[in-house]
């Protein structure tokens, strides 16, 4: 049995699906790479002493997935110290990555740890 090209309107549909496919393929795949490099510039921005903590915790893979993260810090654990170093170091994030993330500390700690907040600004 021969094989003949699709002609008529059905034809023209499949070949201008496959090209809305092919696009949106190519559109994804600059997004991946332009947050690829948007994860290593707030990776390279962020306080040099957790910026491995960041990684570790999935913390950036979270705020690109989900838009945001929420983690609980322990106090005097690496790379954190007591909950005055934990807060500076949180002042710290939240000025480097201003304009792109909100990082909020739980105003009230428990005795041994505090929660954390990350949020992605549209």
């Amino acid at each position: 049995m021969k094989t003949r090209p699709l002609t008529g309107s059905i034809g023209r549909l499949i070949a201008q699906r496959s090209n809305l496919v092919r696009e949106l393929s190519d559109k994804l795949e600059r997004l991946k790479q332009e947050e690829g490099l948007l994860a290593e510039n707030l990776l390279a921005i962020a306080p040099e002493s957790i910026q491995q903590w960041l990684t570790d915790d999935c913390i950036i893979t979270n705020l690109f997935e989900y838009g945001q993260a929420q983690r609980k810090i322990v106090f005097n654990e690496k790379p954190f110290g007591d909950h005055n170093q934990v807060k500076d170091l949180i002042k710290t994030l939240n000025k480097a990555w201003k304009g792109l993330v909100v990082v909020k500390l739980n105003k009230k700690p428990e005795t041994h740890r505090v929660g954390v907040t990350f949020t992605v600004l549209h």
